[in-house]
């Protein structure tokens, strides 16, 4: 199939990638690099252009461009998230063709929405969504006509909930039954020394708050407290930070969760000091 003919800039922009940049929460990294690693509040992610196909410096450019762009303002896991889908489309495209992919086209993306199984078609929906947000930049590396083709499909997204309202024996949510069976595995294999206090603990947590890990991971000793009330009982709470609200770090807005006192009593009395 013979490609449109466009005029790409020279490679002159490629120097243009700044030799610093810095994320939503202010962390620095080398966008000029072949592999980035980006620091969060909790994790590091590594991304490596050189897992793509071939691609000439200016689709890379364009790309580069515009992963920079989204790091700046968004999650380690929505850039994290582009470069996975966007690298699912290139390896496609170079499939078809030895030689290094120069620009993205609408029947690129065609092909590649076609290929998708009915389970994974909503890949085609996130593609679109970074491609989209590409164009808007002007960076180089898109077909005019691929943007004319985004705006006339109608493309799933991803499915959520479906585990849940099915009650899917592998994807859904645990029964009563095997979340008791859980917790009686879970104290008797502690009491027997069969798993440390720190597993003990985070895996509690897991059952009665169900946290995202990187709550769990941005947790400071200063996030337990505990209160004493009249009848001179203790209340124990936990300050879990509060992950997806769009905030630069996650420890910018901490949500109080009550904790039930067997945590620490049951079936070892346990120190908090040592969560």
């Amino acid at each position: 199939m013979k490609r449109h003919q466009v005029q790409l800039p020279t490679l002159a922009v490629v120097s243009q990638l700044p030799n610093i940049a810095r994320t939503r929460a202010g962390n620095e990294f080398d966008p000029t690099l072949s592999r980035w690693k980006i620091r969060g509040d909790v994790d590091v992610l590594n991304i490596n252009f050189d897992a793509l196909p071939p691609v000439s410096p200016i689709l890379m450019f364009g790309f580069k461009s515009a992963l920079l762009w989204c790091a700046e303002k968004n999650s380690l896991g929505t850039v994290s998230g582009m470069f996975q889908h966007i690298q699912r489309l290139l390896r496609h495209m170079s499939k078809a063709t030895a030689m290094p992919l120069e620009i993205i086209t609408s029947s690129d993306f065609l092909n590649f929405k076609t290929h998708l199984k009915p389970e994974a078609e909503w890949y085609a929906s996130h593609v679109a969504g970074y491609l989209r947000s590409w164009h808007s930049l002007g960076y180089p590396g898109l077909d005019d006509d691929l943007m004319s083709t985004l705006r006339q499909l109608r493309l799933k997204g991803n499915p959520k909930g479906n585990a849940v309202r099915t009650m899917d024996p592998n994807g859904g949510p645990f029964t009563d039954i095997e979340l008791q069976t859980i917790q009686a595995s879970l104290d008797h294999a502690y009491e027997h020394g069969q798993v440390g206090v720190q597993d003990y603990l985070i895996a509690w947590l897991f059952i009665m708050l169900g946290p995202r890990p990187v709550q769990l991971a941005a947790l400071k000793l200063g996030d337990i407290v505990a209160e004493r009330k009249p009848d001179g009982s203790v209340e124990y709470i936990l300050r879990v930070p509060r992950a997806k609200q769009g905030h630069a770090h996650i420890r910018k807005e901490l949500k109080e969760r009550p904790l039930i006192p067997q945590i620490w009593t049951s079936p070892t009395p346990v120190d908090i000091s040592d969560l």
